[in-house]
């Protein structure tokens, strides 16, 4: 994938922020079941993109707001529509990352590979909280996890 800046924002567009991907970026998208993403975003499940931390910035950010979800997590949203957008993590290991909505990207053309990559999950976390019947059908070949990577070691689920 080329450098290619990637936009997005929240529902009522009175956040709005831009990606700028380095050349060779490798996709990191990923599904979370966890309660938290269940309630933070309402829906069954997230849908997350690990981004580089500088290549993410805000370009209209006039009703941003971060909530601290846990010790180590913080949620952006925008107050106005309630759109989720982001999700970051002080722990060592994924401090230089912020996690981005991919339900809030822009609309991709049709046909667009990249896009398609880029929006793939490589990995789905929390699949001890799966719906049978609902959720449980996840089987797209990425790796499934037991919980999420804030708890130390991925267990395979």
């Amino acid at each position: 994938m080329s450098s290619s800046i990637i936009v997005g924002g929240c529902l009522c567009g009175k956040v709005r922020y831009e990606l700028c991907l380095p050349e060779g970026y490798s996709p990191k998208a990923h599904t979370c079941q966890c309660t938290q993403c269940r309630k933070g975003t309402g829906s069954l499940f997230a849908n997350w993109l690990d981004v580089p931390r500088t290549s993410f910035k805000y370009t209209v950010s006039s009703t941003l707001k971060s909530y601290k979800s846990s010790p180590l997590c913080t949620r952006e949203f925008c107050t106005e529509c309630g759109g989720s957008l982001t999700w970051s993590s002080e722990a060592e290991s994924e401090k230089n990352t912020v996690e981005i909505n991919l339900g809030s990207l822009d609309e991709a053309a049709p046909g667009d590979q990249a896009r398609a990559e880029l929006l793939k999950p490589h990995m789905h976390y929390y699949c001890e909280n799966e719906i049978v019947g609902v959720t449980d059908n996840l089987n797209d070949g990425a790796a499934r996890f037991k919980q999420g990577s804030t708890l130390g070691e991925l267990m395979p689920y």
